[in-house]
């Protein structure tokens, strides 16, 4: 279901810069092809910078810097880096987990 199906409307207020940074930012740290990434970084950057107190254009401006340094250095997202090294490991000790 939608955001303007659940809601009954879509404004540009409901759907702000800051969310779509929000979005691509959770979907890039998450990685592809994974759902628990991105929720787990949606809940952690969520939680630091709501709870931090933040104001919300310093927010656009993190979020920007997060998905840009993912982007760069983590081009397949945190979990997706995570999971090659996973599978590095398994291939160097021979197939069994350390």
């Amino acid at each position: 279901m939608g955001f303007a199906a659940y809601v009954g409307r879509a404004t540009t207020a409901d759907l702000s810069l800051e969310l779509s940074f929000q979005a691509a930012t959770f979907a890039a740290i998450g990685g592809r092809g994974t759902i628990v990434g991105p929720v787990l970084a949606a809940l952690i950057l969520h939680t630091l910078l709501q709870g931090a107190g933040v104001p919300a254009a310093a927010r656009v401006l993190l979020y920007a810097l997060a998905l840009l340094l993912v982007l760069r250095f983590f081009p397949a997202g945190v979990a997706g880096a995570l999971r090659e090294r996973l599978r590095a490991r398994k291939m160097i000790s021979g197939g069994a987990v350390r």
